[in-house]
C-alpha cells in the first residue's frame, strides 16, 4: 500500500475530480490517499511523505521548495490538469503543465485529450514524463456510469422551484472579471504585475481587453436574459453563476423576477444540464461538457459585436452564436419547440471532442487512478538528503508558533476550504454505485 497524495486547488470545481480518483485509488488498488489544499505542496511532502503526489499544474514559482523536495526524496510528480483545454494550443505547455524551469520534474502527465498530448511529445514539453490519454474525471459524471449519481427529475425541479409543466433556459455564467469589487482598473492593474515564470496571462492575450469584454458580456448577457424572462413567464430562467462571479449583481438584476432561479454557485452542473432544455453561455467549458453529454444537446452562445478579444472564443466552436435579443429569442423558441443542432454544428462538435477530450471506455477516474497507481510501482525508494533535513526543518520552525503544519490553513468560511462532508458524499455515492466499501479511514483531508 502506498499513499498518494492529491491537491484539491479550486474546491467548488475539483472536489468531484478529486473524491473520483480518490476512491479507485482506494478501491481497486488499495492506496492510502491524501487530500490537500492548494499552496501546501511541501506541507504535505513533509508530513505524509507520499510515495506519488499528483497536482494541477506546475506553474509558480513559490512551487520551487517543494519541488527541490520532490526530487531530492525521488517522490514522483503525476499532473492532472484541472483546465485541460486552453484557449490556443501554443500555450498548452503553460496551462496544462506549468513553469519551464519544473517541467523535467514531471513523472506522469495525464492529459485530457489526443491534441494536447501530442503536443507535448511533439515539443518534448514533459521531457522525463509518461504521457496518458485519459480524459478528465470532472466530466465522469456526464458518462453512463455514473448518471445514477444525479438527482431525479423531480428533486432536480423541487430544489430549483421550477413547475412541474415549465421547460428550462440555463444560463451558466462566465464573466468572472466583471462587477469585481476592486474595479475594472485596479484588477487590471494587479494581473498585470510580474508574479513568476508561469505567469502566461499577460503574455499571451491583452488584459485589458479581456476585462473590458467580460463588463460588456455580463451587461449585454443579463439584459437579453432578464428580457426573454419577462416576454416568456411560461418559462423558466435559471442561473448558474460561475464559481469565480460576482453573485450579488445577478441577484440584484434578476431575483425579483417570478420565473428566474439562482442556482447556488458550489452546485455541480451536471443536473442542470441534464434536465435543461436549453443551454446558453458564453465562451464558457460548459459548452463542450454539454456535447460530450449529448453531442446534439442545444447549446446557444450569446457574443456582443463589438468585443476586443478572441481569447476562448473556439470553447463555442460547435454553438449557435447569437449576438442580440432577437436572434436569442428566435434560437430558444426553435430548440423549446423540438431543433436540434443542424449537422455542420453537430460536426464541428464531434471534431473538437475527439481532438481535445477523450471519452474513456468506463471513466476517467479509472484511467487515472491506473496511471497512478502504475507509477507507485515504479517509484525508487525515498532517500533523506541534507538538504531536505533543512528544508522540513525550516518548515517546522516556520509552522511552529502557528500550532498547525499546513502553510496555509483555511477556516470553514474561506473559499478554498476543503469541505471533508462533500468529499465524504461524493465517495459515499461511488460506493453505492461501484459497490466499494471505502471510508474515511482509508483517506484524509490536510486541510
Amino acid at each position: 500500500m502506498s499513499t498518494i497524495a492529491i491537491e484539491m486547488e479550486t474546491p467548488r470545481r475539483d472536489v468531484k475530480t478529486v473524491s473520483f480518483l480518490a476512491f479507485w485509488l482506494i478501491h481497486r488498488y488499495g492506496h492510502r490517499v491524501v487530500i490537500f489544499g492548494s499552496q501546501n505542496e511541501l506541507a504535505t511532502l513533509v508530513c505524509h511523505r507520499p510515495e506519488v503526489i499528483v497536482l494541477p499544474h506546475v506553474r509558480y514559482a513559490r512551487m520551487a521548495e517543494a519541488m527541490a523536495f520532490a526530487r531530492d526524496r525521488g517522490t514522483p510528480i503525476a499532473l492532472l490538469p484541472s483546465e485541460g483545454i486552453p484557449p490556443w494550443d501554443d500555450v498548452i505547455p503553460l496551462i496544462t503543465v506549468g513553469a519551464e524551469e519544473f517541467r523535467a520534474d514531471v513523472a506522469l502527465w495525464m492529459s485530457w485529450g489526443r491534441r494536447a498530448a501530442q503536443y507535448c511529445a511533439a515539443h518534448r514539453t514533459v521531457p522525463n514524463a509518461r504521457i496518458a490519454v485519459t480524459g478528465c474525471p470532472r466530466f465522469d459524471t456526464q458518462l453512463p456510469p455514473l448518471r445514477p449519481l444525479l438527482p431525479t427529475r423531480d428533486e432536480h425541479r423541487r430544489r430549483h422551484g421550477i413547475p412541474a409543466d415549465a421547460q428550462v433556459v440555463t444560463w451558466f455564467s462566465s464573466t468572472i472579471y466583471a462587477n469585481h469589487p476592486l474595479g475594472s482598473e485596479e484588477l487590471v492593474r494587479r494581473a498585470l504585475e510580474p508574479r513568476s515564470s508561469a505567469d502566461f496571462f499577460n503574455a499571451h492575450y491583452d488584459v485589458r481587453a479581456v476585462t473590458y469584454d467580460h463588463q460588456t458580456m455580463y451587461d449585454h448577457f443579463i439584459e437579453i436574459f432578464a428580457r426573454h424572462a419577462v416576454a416568456h413567464p411560461e418559462v423558466f430562467h435559471l442561473v448558474k453563476p460561475h464559481p469565480a462571479d460576482q453573485v450579488g449583481p445577478i441577484r440584484a438584476r434578476l431575483a425579483h423576477l417570478p420565473n428566474v432561479g439562482i442556482a447556488p454557485v458550489a452546485e455541480p452542473v451536471d443536473a442542470l444540464m441534464a434536465y435543461g432544455d436549453v443551454q446558453i453561455n458564453w465562451r464558457c467549458s460548459t459548452s463542450f461538457e454539454a456535447w460530450y453529454r449529448d453531442v446534439e444537446a442545444p447549446v446557444i452562445t450569446v457574443e456582443h459585436p463589438n468585443l476586443r478579444s478572441d481569447y476562448n472564443v473556439g470553447l463555442t466552436v460547435g454553438n449557435e452564436v447569437v449576438h442580440d435579443f432577437a436572434g436569442f429569442d428566435a434560437a430558444v423558441a426553435r430548440y423549446l419547440g423540438g431543433g436540434r443542432p443542424g449537422p455542420e454544428l453537430v460536426a464541428r462538435r464531434r471534431e473538437f471532442l475527439d481532438d481535445y477530450l477523450h471519452r474513456p471506455e468506463s471513466t476517467a477516474a479509472e484511467s487515472c487512478a491506473r496511471e497512478i497507481d502504475h507509477l507507485a510501482g515504479e517509484a525508487p525508494p525515498p532517500r533523506w538528503t541534507w538538504g531536505n533535513v533543512r528544508r522540513a526543518a525550516r518548515h517546522v520552525a516556520r509552522q511552529l508558533p502557528k500550532g498547525h503544519w499546513q502553510t496555509v490553513r483555511r477556516a470553514r468560511d474561506e473559499e478554498k476550504h476543503l469541505d471533508p462532508d462533500e468529499v465524504k458524499t461524493w465517495i459515499d455515492r461511488l460506493n453505492d454505485v461501484f459497490g466499494g466499501k471505502v471510508d474515511a479511514s482509508r483517506y484524509e483531508l490536510f486541510a
